[in-house]
């Protein structure tokens, strides 16, 4: 990678393989622009011999400077495609780690709850949960698909806790689960005490085959 393509990637560090596609496009299109409609149109009368070499030079320079930025954008995009795979590797071990410390499958449904609880943010979450368990009421053939929709959300919000750009650590996994243990899991249970009460109330309800009140 020669020096000219290495500042470009540092003066545009922020930039896309697909953003530095759009600039190489705009310098693309102004060089043919100065070469099209001004040195190779009719219009080239109007400038005068110094004018024209002087806008050949800009075109050069423009289509120049637009090899350069697709070298660079080459360059950006092999840097994304390997930060991609790296990605997805992390992501599957994030869920080995998960799925080996927390069994969600088998984990009982008011536990579940209250992990979804813990990992929800605060705002509109009391809401939506009571609107969740007040179908379930009206839809109990719907329990299941609740439940595993929660199992889901739980596993996405964690993996997410746990994304980073280097080597997924296991202690964080367990240390999240000790504070859970410790601490959240009662904050969380004193904070939504209606809703999960409302939802062992269904559960005791359904268990106990009594349609009758589901509806009620």
């Amino acid at each position: 990678m020669d020096d000219k393509t290495t500042q470009i990637l540092e003066l545009l560090k922020w930039h896309t393989a697909e953003d530095l596609k759009r600039v190489q496009t705009k310098f693309t299109k102004t060089a043919n622009a100065i070469k099209n409609e001004a040195i190779n149109s009719r219009l080239s009368v109007l400038y005068t011999a110094e004018e024209l070499e002087m806008l050949n030079n800009a075109a050069v320079i423009l289509s120049k400077t637009k090899n350069k930025i697709e070298r660079a954008k080459d360059v950006k995009k092999k840097e994304e495609e390997r930060q991609r795979l790296l990605d997805e590797e992390y992501a599957k071990k994030r869920l080995l780690i998960i799925d080996k410390h927390i069994d969600l499958d088998t984990m009982p449904a008011d536990e579940v709850l209250i992990m979804y609880c813990c990992l929800q943010p605060v705002y509109n979450t009391e809401k939506y949960l009571s609107e969740d368990i007040e179908g379930l009421f009206k839809y109990p053939d719907r329990y299941r698909h609740t439940i595993n929709e929660w199992r889901r959300d739980i596993k996405s919000k964690l993996d997410h806790q746990f994304a980073w750009r280097e080597e997924p650590a296991e202690e964080i996994v367990i240390n999240f689960l000790r504070e859970y243990q410790l601490k959240d899991r009662k904050i969380t249970h004193d904070a939504y005490k209606d809703i999960i009460d409302r939802f062992n109330t269904f559960v005791a309800v359904k268990n106990g085959s009594n349609v009758e009140l589901l509806k009620k």
